[in-house]
């Protein structure tokens, strides 16, 4: 390299070698005459034909190169009477059409400078529609990530790594219609809660609003447990939140509303059969396949349940298992028979007899297996006295 900056050809780089160099590079070369801003090329590397598809000797004359440009890079593309003399380089991208009528994007960067004979443009292109395909891709990837958001069937919001909200998808506004002004994007997500406080939709809220925000912001800034939240009087959600890899943070809404009333309509349900149950003169039992008591409700009389649970009818303290009564019993439940009005007599630990009848009916489990028997017990010791009075009289 010479003292003013000229690189200097050694004489060993033939000038065949020096084009075999060039014509295996990815950047075409050019030289050009610029007259009235408009570029005639006096030079261009020989790779031009392998990567553009035209000679060498296509390229020679004024306009050629504009002619080619694709129409929507024509007014800001490679605008070569911008350049000044000296003033460095000036890097454009815009689209070519190669010699195969598709358009390829380059990346020029060229150089004016002043010489002997006028304005001379050098410069290099590099054919960069590889990356500028892949970039495309970008922008439809984004909306088809929004498009499957959308699809949720939960409610998604999304803050950044500054709490402020980002975007939220059809299902959470729907989620949250009571107090869907409060979701403004770019509101910070504190300043949300205070909204949803002052709304009084928020049940857990009402009467502690201060602390409720305070709980839930604490919460937020913690996330990984799942939150129940009460909507107004009719609107129940699950929410889930997770940090992102930016410091962000997803929201997932799920409705649960239904699943509240479904635990609503069971909690009634057993209320009312507790309230029967305590009205009933009858104790309510159920055995398993085996025929141990498995649930026997309060008793009113008689043994207690502790005593009962897990052992055989036919176990029961004092009655006596070997009677034919009860062999005909064991028949019945192993063939699997619908109990009616089975009755036996039992000793309480004072002697003193008591009768019961039973009546039952088998159940099954969801995959037709046996699981055993339920039914009810009825105290019929003073009709059997009754009844023993009237066979003694006749």
């Amino acid at each position: 390299m010479a003292a003013d900056g000229t690189i200097i050809v050694s004489d060993a780089i033939d000038p065949g070698r020096l084009e075999r160099l060039v014509s295996c590079n990815p950047a075409i070369l050019y030289v050009a005459d610029l007259k009235d801003g408009e570029p005639a090329l006096t030079w261009i590397s020989d790779n031009v034909t392998r990567i553009l598809g035209y000679r060498p000797d296509e390229t020679r004359g004024p306009g050629w190169w504009r002619d080619r440009l694709h129409p929507d890079d024509r007014e800001w593309g490679p605008a070569w009477d911008q350049l000044k003399p000296g003033s460095g380089s000036v890097i454009r991208r815009y689209r070519f059409r190669h010699k195969d009528g598709a358009y390829r994007w380059l990346r020029d960067e060229s150089r004016l400078d002043q010489t002997a004979g006028g304005l001379e443009l050098s410069g290099s292109i590099v054919d960069i529609t590889e990356f500028e395909d892949v970039g495309a891709l970008v922008p439809s990837a984004h909306e088809s990530v929004l498009d499957a958001i959308e699809s949720f069937s939960e409610g998604f919001a999304l803050f950044d790594a500054d709490d402020r909200l980002v975007l939220v998808n059809g299902k959470w506004a729907e989620h949250y219609a009571l107090v869907r002004d409060a979701f403004q994007i770019g509101a910070h997500f504190d300043e949300i809660q205070k909204i949803l406080v002052a709304s009084g939709k928020i049940v857990a809220a009402r009467g502690r609003e201060d602390e409720w925000v305070q709980e839930r912001i604490a919460a937020h800034r913690d996330p990984g447990g799942r939150i129940e939240r009460q909507i107004g009087d009719d609107t129940w959600l699950i929410l889930t939140e997770r940090r992102t890899r930016d410091g962000g943070t997803v929201v997932v809404s799920s409705d649960i509303t239904e699943l509240k009333r479904r635990e609503a309509a069971l909690r009634k349900s057993e209320e009312r059969f507790r309230d029967l149950v305590e009205a009933m003169t009858d104790r309510i039992w159920e055995t398993d396949s085996d025929h141990r008591f498995t649930y026997l409700s309060p008793a009113k009389s008689g043994l207690a349940t502790d005593t009962l649970l897990g052992i055989r009818r036919w176990e029961i303290p004092g009655i006596d298992r070997d009677s034919a009564e009860w062999e005909q019993y064991r028949q019945m439940v192993a063939e699997r028979c619908p109990i009616r009005g089975f009755r036996y007599r039992w000793h309480n630990d004072k002697g003193a007899c008591r009768w019961v009848e039973i009546s039952g009916t088998p159940f099954y489990d969801d995959e037709s297996n046996f699981a055993g028997y339920r039914g009810t017990t009825t105290n019929v010791t003073e009709q059997k006295r009754a009844e023993m009075v009237v066979e003694r009289r006749e």
